[in-house]
């Protein structure tokens, strides 16, 4: 085997010396031709299946993130936690003031700000 390979390699180099007609050379560079079409063929195969590959692990990335998104968002919070984020602006008035008490308090602030300017606090 070494010896052909070897034998093959000599005749290639002479070839390489000799024009493209050369009628002893012609398998060299049919041989030759089909050793480099396969080899562009097969870079071209290994990244296309590369690429399905990728895109494959990325699908299924997504699937698993989406699912757990949603499997998130069917969760629901304990009682103590859904009193606790409960809507309370309704509630912010103390039951104790009434009408007047908290007109009273807004028209104080409203004249402190006019005293004192728009921007102090």
């Amino acid at each position: 085997m070494w010896e052909k390979t070897r034998i093959y390699f000599a005749m290639g180099e002479s070839c390489v010396k000799e024009a493209w007609s050369f009628a002893p050379c012609r398998e060299f560079w049919a041989l030759s031709a089909f050793v480099a079409v396969s080899a562009v063929m097969t870079v071209v195969m290994l990244a296309f299946f590369a690429r399905r590959w990728r895109l494959h692990a990325m699908r299924r990335a997504t699937k698993k993130l989406t699912l757990e998104y949603l499997e998130s968002q069917q969760q629901v919070a304990d009682d103590l936690t859904m009193q606790r984020l409960k809507w309370k602006g309704d509630s912010f008035v103390a039951p104790e003031q009434d009408q007047a008490h908290i007109t009273a308090d807004i028209r104080e602030a409203l004249r402190t700000r006019k005293l004192n300017g728009p921007h102090s606090h």
